[in-house]
C-alpha cells in the first residue's frame, strides 16, 4: 500500500477515534459558566436560598455576614437552582448576606475556611452576590418535626442542625433543652388530629399552648398572648418562647395520650 492509499485510511481512523460509543461524533461539552445569583430567605430565619449556583467542578457556596463571619456553606457541582444553605444563626431583619463561590481544594466535600479558596472571575474578583434580606416577624428560627410512634411515643427531629438552639436527647420522647432566648419555633405534626401537640406545666397542671385550638383542653393559657404570637396553619403551629412562657414550660406532650407521649422540655 503506497502513501496515497494510506492517507484516506488514516483519516477514517481519526474520525472513528472522535466518535462516541454509538458512532456519533464526540464533542467536548462547553465549560459551565460559574456564577451565583439571587439570595432570598427560605422558610426559616436560619436558612437562605440561592436561586442559581454554578461551579465547573466541585466546590461550595459560602454565606457570610458584613463582618466576614461564615454563617453556612453548601457543597455543589455543576449547575444548580434553588440551593438551600443552613445557617449557624438567624438572619437579622434587613441584614446583608453575601454568598461566594469557593473551590474544594482538599477534594473532601467539606468546606474548610482558610484552605478552600474563593473562585476568581476572569477579571480577578470573587464570584459572589449580596442581598439585604427582609425577615417577617412571624418567621420561625427552628422547625421541630414530631412523628408519632402509634400512641406510645414521639420521635423528634430539628431543622436545621447547624443552628445551636439547644439539644434533643437520644431516643423517643427525648428531653428538649432550649438555650436560645426568644426562640421562634415551628412544630410540624402530620398526625395533628390523633396527636395534638401541646406545651404543659406539670406543677400547675396547666395547658400552656395546645395545637388544634380546642381538641381536648382548650387553647392553653398562653395561646392568645400577643408576644407568644401563636400561628396555626394546616398541621403546623408556630410560637415564640418568651421569658414568661419559658418560666412555665415543663413538658411537651400529646393532648390525647398524655401519659405515654410526653417528654421534658427545659428552657435555660
Amino acid at each position: 500500500m503506497n502513501i496515497s492509499q494510506r492517507l484516506p485510511l488514516l483519516a477514517f481512523l481519526l474520525f472513528l477515534s472522535a466518535c462516541s460509543s454509538d458512532g456519533a461524533p464526540g464533542f467536548v461539552p462547553a465549560p459551565i459558566i460559574e456564577d451565583v445569583n439571587q439570595i432570598s430567605l427560605a422558610t426559616l430565619t436560619t436558612q437562605i436560598t440561592v436561586a442559581t449556583a454554578n461551579r465547573d467542578g466541585n466546590g461550595f457556596i459560602v454565606a457570610t455576614d458584613n463582618s466576614f463571619n461564615v454563617l453556612g456553606s453548601k457543597f455543589i457541582t455543576g449547575e444548580n437552582n434553588d440551593v438551600t444553605i443552613n445557617l449557624t444563626r438567624p438572619v437579622i431583619d434587613s441584614e446583608t448576606i453575601t454568598v461566594t463561590l469557593f473551590s474544594d481544594n482538599n477534594a473532601n466535600g467539606l468546606f474548610e475556611h482558610g484552605t478552600d479558596m474563593a473562585v476568581l472571575s476572569t477579571g480577578g474578583g470573587n464570584i459572589d452576590t449580596s442581598s439585604s434580606l427582609s425577615v417577617p416577624a412571624s418567621t420561625a428560627d427552628i422547625r421541630f418535626h414530631f412523628e408519632a410512634n402509634g400512641s406510645s411515643s414521639w420521635t423528634i427531629l430539628a431543622e436545621p442542625s447547624t443552628y445551636n438552639w439547644g439539644t434533643i436527647a437520644a431516643g423517643v420522647n427525648p428531653a428538649l433543652t432550649v438555650t436560645a432566648s426568644n426562640l421562634r419555633v415551628e412544630v410540624s405534626n402530620p398526625d395533628l388530629l390523633s396527636h395534638p401537640f401541646s406545651l404543659y406545666n406539670s406543677v400547675s397542671m396547666e395547658e400552656l399552648i395546645t395545637q388544634g385550638n380546642t381538641i381536648v383542653s382548650g387553647t392553653g393559657t398562653f395561646y392568645a398572648d400577643s408576644n407568644v404570637n401563636v400561628i396555626e396553619s394546616g398541621n403546623t403551629i408556630q410560637f415564640t418562647i418568651t421569658a414568661a412562657l419559658a418560666a412555665e414550660i415543663t413538658n411537651y406532650r400529646c393532648d390525647v395520650h398524655t401519659s405515654t407521649m410526653i417528654g421534658t422540655m427545659t428552657v435555660m
